[in-house]
């Protein structure tokens, strides 16, 4: 997208992300990212690999964040290129596959089940 092609570095204060799609985009963008350590957000954010994590609503330790990710500039690119590789692991197609193995599995654990019941009380 154009807008995140114009920037070097994405910011999610947000302390309500569940998935964070905004971020998610960030990273297959390949930017580096600031994240508020809440929610989904430490699950897509890995400290130092491909950004960091400040403290959800403190705003003292969000800007020491950022000071440290602008005096550790020269990271950026790698970072960013762990970015995209995270974000790969999120498409939403390994989602939706993950979700279908999940139902398959409980609706096959609920037929065995029953089946198992149906089989004791035969006996």
């Amino acid at each position: 997208p154009p807008l995140l092609n114009s920037v070097d570095l994405f910011v999610m204060p947000s302390h309500a992300e569940l998935q964070s799609i905004a971020t998610l985009e960030a990273m297959a963008s390949g930017l580096p990212i600031l994240a508020a350590n809440a929610r989904a957000l430490p699950e897509l954010v890995k400290a130092d690999v491909n950004g960091w994590l400040f403290t959800a609503g403190d705003i003292a330790n969000a800007a020491d964040i950022l000071a440290l990710s602008l005096a550790h500039r020269r990271r950026w690119p790698t970072m960013g290129t762990a970015s995209r590789q995270i974000a790969k692991s999120h498409a939403h197609e390994k989602s939706v596959a993950q979700y279908v193995h999940w139902y398959q599995q409980a609706a096959y654990g609920y037929r065995t089940n029953l089946a198992t019941e149906e089989l004791a009380m035969a006996h």
